[in-house]
């Protein structure tokens, strides 16, 4: 998962959702949860006419897996708008037809899914992330990760208990490092480093064997680059002053792959900053310093 810069809200945003807001309010107040149905043709224009700002401020990537879109993707809810649903940990579901589709994901029970979902964020902003149709649709549905659920209580969202729930599903734009949550394998495999980071890997289901397979070389090459730097810095540090030239060109390729227009640019970057033990600026800084050195 990458973790974008806030997307500035339009400033024409609020009153273009604004019939929207009142549609939705109005059946709640008349005692009923709100539908899927209910949310167009309101949310279908949203999607329309705001998903290219996504599209480009992401750079036609995914939210969740950080892949690039194969398709125009899906202006996703991160909290469901109209039904949520708790995840079964031992029916996770695996992937058929090539990874496109799914089987045997299920939430704990049938009577597990509870309405209404987060219809006061189905016109709200903030609660927008571009998506692939896999992480959309085919995982993430309407799964949700909450501190509050238990096998015992689990309720449909509710305006006033929102700021309690202990929400864990990791939002593409909080200014965060994708390092701090999760940790990827040699074998392209992902685990969750933090509470947040495992909620959001269940729910995404963002270690699924097509992922693994899209970022297995990818894990290897950051490696493999990482690994020759290091060596090379060690070279220098013992005088071995030949080293010095080759370890900015390393440097160099490191930050190349994990740039910012990089599909699975946040593998990358975990990666390095795992075996490396730094951080991606401070790598960014000390390219800058290695270039200030003279070479031998």
């Amino acid at each position: 998962m990458w973790f974008w810069p806030e997307l500035p809200k339009p400033s024409d945003f609020d009153a273009f959702v604004r019939d929207g807001r009142k549609k939705i309010a109005n059946i709640v107040r008349s005692g009923r949860d709100p539908t899927s149905a209910d949310f167009d043709p309101e949310w279908r224009a949203v999607s329309e006419r705001y998903k290219p700002l996504f599209v480009t401020h992401q750079q036609t990537r995914c939210g969740y897996c950080d892949r690039a879109l194969t398709d125009y993707g899906a202006l996703d809810h991160l909290r469901p708008k109209a039904s949520i649903a708790m995840l079964d940990p031992s029916n996770p579901g695996r992937e058929v037809a090539g990874g496109v589709n799914r089987m045997g994901r299920f939430s704990r029970s049938t009577l597990r899914e509870a309405k209404p979902g987060y219809w006061w964020l189905a016109f709200r902003w903030s609660n927008y992330v571009l998506a692939c149709t896999q992480c959309n649709s085919g995982w993430k549905d309407a799964f949700v990760a909450r501190t509050a659920d238990t096998l015992e209580r689990f309720e449909g969202a509710c305006p006033s208990r929102c700021c309690d729930e202990g929400w864990l599903v990791l939002h593409p734009f909080a200014s965060e490092r994708t390092g701090e949550h999760f940790l990827f394998n040699e074998d392209g495999s992902v685990k969750g480093y933090s509470p947040a980071g495992r909620a959001t890997i269940d729910v995404v289901a963002l270690d699924r064997d097509s992922l693994r397979r899209a970022r297995k070389d990818v894990v290897k090459d950051a490696l493999r680059v990482a690994r020759r730097f290091e060596r090379l810095i060690e070279s220098w540090t013992k005088d071995e002053h030949w080293a010095l030239d080759e370890a900015q060109e390393a440097l160099i390729d490191l930050l190349d792959k994990g740039k910012v227009d990089r599909p699975l640019a946040s593998v990358v970057r975990a990666v390095t900053e795992a075996h490396l033990q730094t951080t991606w600026i401070e790598l960014e800084a000390l390219a800058k310093d290695l270039a200030q050195m003279p070479s031998v």
